[in-house]
């Protein structure tokens, strides 16, 4: 932000008392401009983005020029700053997360931030949603689609979803997470892979996607595309780093904490062992239900078994996943086709409540 001087008539005396009001606390008077949050920012090292230079901007009253900088929309809302502040404690550390989203809230009706529009690195643009939606210069077909999954709603006045830009900046949400289809916690096993933890990263994997040791090979790996890294020298290898905790565990032995739950639901069919049928059957099972997959085939995969050369995917990393899958108490009947071997009726008076059809391709 800019250091110029500072005339008596720019402040905005009410500013803190306004944020500290809706941040929910005082937390924001006990800042004592140590600066050791903008340290423990994850970002700071790479962009002109300090925690501690917000904070007392807000303190100041400076409301124009906190309102017009790119620091409130810079900032990821991680956390890691209240974590290092050193007066963090029981509700008692600077919530800088609520702090920046609050500010965001009154620059929505900030008249310089309608009239310029910012640039990230992701190819969308940042300023009044209202505004921009009024002037049809939001580049999207969709014009509310890329709201969905943030949890974010908009109102005539767009007063809830005032921005809107990468949803990094509307949620917190890592740029790789949000790249990712299954909505894997990329940053989180990541997070777990440094610390030496590869069993429990794996099983954070398994939280959303049942196939690591698939997708560890073949995925086209749209996390490490969205990665903040590249920008800074090269994307972090993620889908490789998959692939090398999935190797680890068969030469370690599985010490999962992810175990099968007592099934004492209806019973499930699912006609189709590919990827589809599989994680279907996989979280069914985690939910209590009783799924049983129906293959016509003589093997499980799907396309990634038959369409997918060995060189890219061995049969013995698809068939860790399937086993995997096979111990939380999901059943796979093989050579068995839906049509000529039974239908929806068989299926009805063997007690099965409900049918995912999962045929692919």
């Amino acid at each position: 932000m800019s250091e110029d001087i500072v005339n008596a008539e720019d402040l905005d005396k009410d500013l803190r008392y306004k944020i500290i009001e809706k941040s929910g606390g005082k937390s924001l008077l006990r800042c004592i401009q140590c600066g050791v949050c903008s340290s423990g920012c994850t970002i700071s090292d790479y962009i002109d983005f300090q925690p501690h230079r917000v904070v007392a901007s807000v303190l100041l009253g400076l409301k124009d020029r906190i309102l017009s900088s790119n620091a409130i929309w810079t900032c990821l809302t991680c956390g890691h700053c209240t974590i290092y502040c050193p007066v963090a404690g029981s509700e008692i550390g600077v919530n800088f997360a609520k702090m920046i989203l609050e500010l965001r809230a009154l620059a929505s009706d900030y008249k310089p931030s309608q009239d310029k529009l910012l640039e990230c690195h992701h190819e969308r643009i940042f300023s009044s949603l209202p505004y921009l939606m009024a002037n049809d210069k939001i580049k999207f077909t969709n014009k509310t689609g890329f709201l969905e999954g943030t949890g974010l709603k908009t109102t005539n006045r767009g007063e809830i979803a005032f921005f809107m830009g990468c949803a990094p900046f509307l949620t917190g949400t890592a740029p790789c997470v949000v790249g990712c289809p299954a909505d894997v916690d990329v940053q989180g096993y990541i997070s777990l892979i440094a610390e030496g933890k590869f069993q429990e990263a794996i099983d954070l994997i398994r939280e959303k996607n049942p196939l690591p040791s698939l997708c560890g090979r073949i995925c086209t790996a749209q996390c490490a595309l969205n990665c903040n890294r590249q920008f800074v020298e090269d994307p972090i290898a993620i889908r490789e780093l998959k692939r090398f905790i999935t190797d680890w565990e068969v030469e370690n032995k599985s010490k999962s904490k992810i175990k099968p739950v007592e099934q004492t639901n209806e019973k499930v069919a699912i006609i189709g062992a590919g990827p589809g049928g599989l994680s279907a059957a996989y979280y069914l099972a985690r939910m209590g239900y009783k799924p049983i997959i129906f293959e016509k085939g003589d093997k499980v995969g799907g396309v990634v078994r038959y369409g997918v050369p060995q060189y890219r995917l061995l049969d013995e990393a698809l068939d860790r996943d399937v086993d995997f899958i096979k111990s939380m108490g999901v059943e796979i009947v093989l050579n068995k086709s839906f049509g000529p071997d039974f239908n929806l009726k068989d299926l009805k008076k063997e007690n099965f409540e409900a049918v995912f059809i999962a045929v692919g391709i």
